[in-house]
Parts: structure tokens; sequence; C-alpha cells
């Protein structure tokens, strides 16, 4: 993967909201998604997009979920718009989402690719394959984002709004369906519905370490994220970064090297916990 900040998932029922204030995840229900008596669980596709793209945008420094998106921006009546997820950006956030009107698939694949933005675009999702689809047989207006372009294939790196992952993907199965609702709203399959982060910078190479862990620890999703699990016997390779000011280690691989279960999940040092340069 390109060695940017990559966002983490979310979907559209979302059960977590960010505390701006204390910088944490904390766990909300589905009222979290109600407004004025309409629940919006079924219609925050692009308003998912919207704070996903806002954690790439930021490097991580900013994040939030589909439900604020959806109270700043303006729109509440529907599905959103990328201009609504722009004005949530501008007024609550500060930060600016570029939304070119006339981008092609090339044009968007471009800015994901080469200037490794986050990318939104909006999709006919009954133009998206059986395969592909999360919810098979949906015909609807839907959101999608491209975090990354991968060169041994060109596939892209997706995130569906109904999902809870990023999955490598390729192209054709989004290009016809964001070139179908182009052409319907727009009369140009040139005239793509998309958004973008700005472009990240590159990171430096990240030291790897070898960490063992020989009593229980916490696993999460993130950095002062949802507990997602926990381990009393195992050794990753793993990377470590300070958020908040605290130390946590991301799980990349197991000791050996090949897949484990828990790759990118979290944990923080604590008495149980040992590590060298791997």
């Amino acid at each position: 993967m390109t060695a940017v900040h990559h966002p983490a998932p979310e979907n559209q029922f979302y059960r977590l909201d960010y505390d701006e204030v204390r910088k944490v995840w904390v766990k909300t229900t589905r009222w979290n998604n109600i407004i004025n008596g309409h629940n919006f669980d079924s219609e925050n596709c692009m308003a998912t997009q919207g704070a996903i793209a806002l954690d790439a945008h930021t490097g991580g420094a900013k994040k939030t979920s589909p439900g604020t998106i959806r109270l700043y921006g303006g729109d509440l009546s529907g599905g959103m718009g990328v201009d609504d997820v722009q004005q949530a950006w501008a007024t609550h956030f500060g930060e600016t989402l570029w939304t070119p009107a006339d981008f092609s698939w090339d044009d968007f694949m471009y800015a994901v690719r080469a200037q490794r933005r986050y990318g939104i675009v909006g999709v006919d999702y009954g133009d998206v394959p059986y395969d592909y689809q999360v919810q098979k047989g949906g015909t609807f207006d839907h959101a999608i984002g491209v975090d990354d372009w991968r060169s041994t294939d060109s596939r892209i790196s997706r995130s569906d709004s109904l999902d809870t992952k990023f999955v490598w993907v390729p192209q054709s199965a989004y290009r016809a369906a964001a070139e179908s609702l182009a052409l319907r709203v727009r009369g140009s399959r040139g005239k793509l519905f998309v958004a973008f982060s700005k472009i990240r910078p590159l990171l430096a190479a990240q030291v790897k370490y070898r960490v063992t862990i020989s009593g229980y620890t916490n696993l999460y999703s993130a950095p002062g994220g949802t507990r997602v699990g926990a381990v009393t016997s195992a050794t990753y390779i793993c990377v470590r970064s300070k958020v908040n000011g605290l130390w946590w280690y991301k799980i990349l691989t197991k000791s050996n090297g090949t897949y484990t279960d828990n790759k990118d999940r979290w944990f923080k040092p604590n008495g149980n916990v040992t590590a060298r340069y791997a």
C-alpha cells in the first residue's frame, strides 16, 4: 500500500461517535442517526464517506461519524451530495473538500493514484456487479470511497458505505456504475459526482518491532477506539505510534511474517508486553 495515512473504515450504520474534546470514540445507539424524528441509517452513505475522507485529509487528526456530517451538512432530507459534505467540513471542521464537477473516471483515478488523494465517488448501485455488491440486488444511488491503487493489478482499495472494511477490487466493478449515475443526472459520463481529500504526504518508513504479549492485553479498533478483543499469549510484528501523548502498537503480522486475524488492531504497552526491533 502507498505510504500515506490510511483512514479507519466506517459504515452508514456506525454506532460510534467521535468525542472531539476527549479525542476518543464513544459508543452510541441508533438514535445517533435520528434527526428531527427521521432515521438516516439507510441514507448516510455519502455522510459516511465524508467522515472517512476527513480522517484521510487530516492524517487522522480529525475524526467524526456519519451522523455528525449529516447534522452539519445542512441536508436533512434523503441522501446527501458532495456539496453537503463540503459544507459540513467547512462549517464544523474548518477543512476544504475539493468537489470538481467535470471529472471522468480517468481523472478520478489520477487524483487517487498519482496525487495520493482519498476519493469519494457516487455510483448507481444497480450497475455494480452482483459479486461486488455488499447489499445484494441493490438498485439505488450510493457513495463509495477509494483509498489507494495497487500497481501490480491496478485494483483499488474501496470503502463501500454498507461495508465494515476496505477491499481490493477491480476498477471495472465501479467505473460503469459511476459513469451511469453521471450520465443519468448530469448528461455525461465524464462528469462524475466526486470529491477529494487534499494530497496526502508520504510517510517516513516506520520502524518495525517484534512484540511479545505474555498476559491479558486488550485489542482496539484504533488508538482510543473500540475494544475488539484481547490476547493472552502471542508474538507479532508491529509498528508504533504516539497518539494524544500515549504509545500504541499496531499489529501487522505474526512473528513469522504470516497473516493474523488481529491485523490492524491496536494495543497499549503494559507489564505483559515486551518489544524489540524486528
